[in-house]
């Protein structure tokens, strides 16, 4: 929770920026509208219905925080306006995300790739680029039909529960828009697992392209 004087002061399992938190919660109250004072409350985050944070590298916001925020945007939205609420930030972070010389690089080694490997590849690539300050475990893997991310400890569902569909909007939203930029073509990233549903990790699926025979 947040100190009652109007700070947010920095945790030692604060892994998340001000921006970042930031655009959580301009994406909060322009979805909800005259209800954001009342979610924030729901979230233990008053301090912000008068002031954002600022948009600063500083890490701030512990998974905690995270997943507060994003549990009340789950469950005292509708639907449509929660899932508009997650793809505005799934977008957000993507684009801030392929700022990053060191992302855009990727794109070359794309290139050299077979295309049958280009998504399981990017994926790797990003992981060891993110995964420097994230504490979320990713593991990439494949099989004749799907190129699979796995997240254990997802941040975004941990507060939500029985969940009768995956509810990670954000993080697919993250990866379609990622992998357009390094792949140079448009795919779908469908999540398949979800611990909001009770399932141990939440997986994330992209269809590997079909690869044609001699014959076609």
């Amino acid at each position: 929770m947040l100190p009652a004087d109007g700070t947010h002061k920095a945790s030692p399992d604060a892994i998340y920026s001000n921006s970042f938190l930031r655009e959580i919660l301009l994406s909060l109250r322009l979805v909800a509208g005259p209800a954001y004072p009342r979610l924030l409350h729901a979230a233990g985050m008053d301090v912000y219905s008068t002031a954002l944070p600022e948009p600063t590298a500083e890490l701030t916001a512990t998974p905690a925080d995270i997943a507060r925020l994003f549990s009340v945007g789950y469950t005292h939205l509708p639907p449509a306006q929660a899932m508009l609420f997650f793809t505005n930030i799934g977008e957000h972070t993507a684009r801030q995300t392929w700022a990053d010389p060191a992302v855009q690089a990727i794109a070359a080694i794309i290139t050299t790739t077979p295309a049958s490997e280009q998504v399981a590849v990017a994926w790797r690539e990003l992981i060891a680029i993110v995964n420097v300050q994230a504490r979320v475990g990713r593991e990439v893997y494949s099989d004749t039909s799907n190129d699979y991310l796995a997240l254990t400890d997802c941040p975004y569902c941990q507060n939500i529960h029985g969940a009768t569909q995956p509810a990670c909007f954000a993080t697919a939203r993250f990866y379609e828009v990622l992998l357009k930029h390094l792949l140079g073509r448009p795919v779908i990233v469908r999540e398949v697992e979800c611990r909001a549903m009770g399932q141990p990790r939440c997986t994330y699926a992209v269809r590997r392209p079909r690869v044609r025979g001699p014959f076609g």
